[in-house]
């Protein structure tokens, strides 16, 4: 790797650190240039804009989490086997990085860009869809129809004996723990 690739890997390594404590939308050029002691041309240079900083910064973190997360879990067994790897990997990521003050850039990017339109936002469903796309889809895993890992689901019913071809309704494992905690939802709770 040249120098001034290194040096850029450094930058944005920084970037996703930074990222990770003050958001996508909190991170600029000077507030990157305060932390590591350049000045704003200097990084100018690199980026351009705070969008681009934002883009790059949120391809370094995609990188990163490919390498550490997603990449080690794909060594797994398809199925239910490679989902637990892939949960064990970014929980153990999380915990032992320094580099991640803030946590994972990428979930709380998910939220601070869910509903913002732009250039960001697209990279972030870009990058969600493929990290999903070697997981297992729900009808690949073991059926547990009306259950969680908590017991039955809460409004779940069992197998239609009636003939009917549509999957019994459920209700999703969040809801049944939220049920199970605190009641069900009302307009006035959630």
């Amino acid at each position: 790797m040249r120098k001034g690739e290194q040096t850029r890997t450094l930058i944005l390594n920084e970037a996703v650190a930074l990222a990770s404590q003050v958001g996508l939308e909190g991170l600029s050029i000077g507030s990157l240039a305060e932390r590591l002691a350049m000045s704003k041309s200097g990084l100018f240079a690199h980026f351009g804009s705070k969008e681009d900083l934002q883009l790059l910064t949120l391809k370094q973190a995609q990188t990163l989490f490919f390498e550490e997360v997603l990449s080690p879990a794909l060594k797994h067994a398809r199925g239910l086997p490679r989902l637990r790897a892939l949960f064990s990997n970014w929980l153990a990521w999380v915990k032992r990085n320094d580099d991640l003050p803030g946590g994972c850039l990428m979930l709380a990017a998910c939220v601070e860009y869910d509903d913002r339109p732009g250039a960001v936002r697209d990279l972030l469903v870009a990058g969600s869809a493929s990290c999903a796309a070697p997981l297992p889809r729900r009808s690949a895993l073991p059926s547990t129809k009306g259950t969680s890992n908590l017991g039955p689901i809460p409004g779940s019913s069992p197998s239609s004996s009636s003939g009917s071809s549509s999957p019994p309704t459920t209700t999703s494992g969040c809801s049944a723990m939220r049920a199970r905690s605190i009641g069900p939802a009302t307009p006035w709770n959630g």
